[in-house]
């Protein structure tokens, strides 16, 4: 089975207000999607050298990586969330459809602008429960 274009996978931004609005973030060139487990040690004396473990929480984050476009509404929406703490709903789309959605915080961002080249905005976010499905 062949691989997919990377190109194919988007992350888009609730931008509405009163009711949702979800824009593409505009620019977007690198996004993972990265899960962890908090593995519990729960050993003892009796189990000697062996390690035994427990499953706890999962961690789920979301980073991304945009061209710098100024006034864009997505860069916006994730520009004021970083700031004023505020949660935002994002969707991941693949090839054109969206496939799933979430509540996320915006941990860390950052903006880079190299001289002689594309001033970039990289983002990090931290999950809110699970990823759903796309409601209607």
């Amino acid at each position: 089975m062949p691989g997919i274009n990377g190109a194919d996978v988007l992350i888009i931004i609730d931008v509405g207000v009163s009711t949702p609005s979800f824009v593409v973030a505009a620019g977007q060139r690198d996004v993972t999607f990265d899960e962890s487990n908090n593995i519990i040690d729960i050993s003892s004396k009796d189990t000697g050298r062996i390690e035994e473990v427990l499953v706890g929480r999962l961690t789920q984050n979301v980073t991304l990586d945009m061209l710098f476009i100024n006034g864009d509404a997505g860069y916006v929406a994730l520009k004021d969330a970083s700031r004023n703490g505020t949660e935002i709903s994002i969707r991941r789309r693949f090839q054109g459809s969206d496939i799933e959605q979430v509540t996320a915080f915006v941990e860390t961002r950052s903006e880079s602008f190299p001289d002689q080249d594309a001033g970039v905005v990289s983002l990090s976010f931290r999950l809110s429960g699970s990823w759903g499905t796309v409601s209607p």
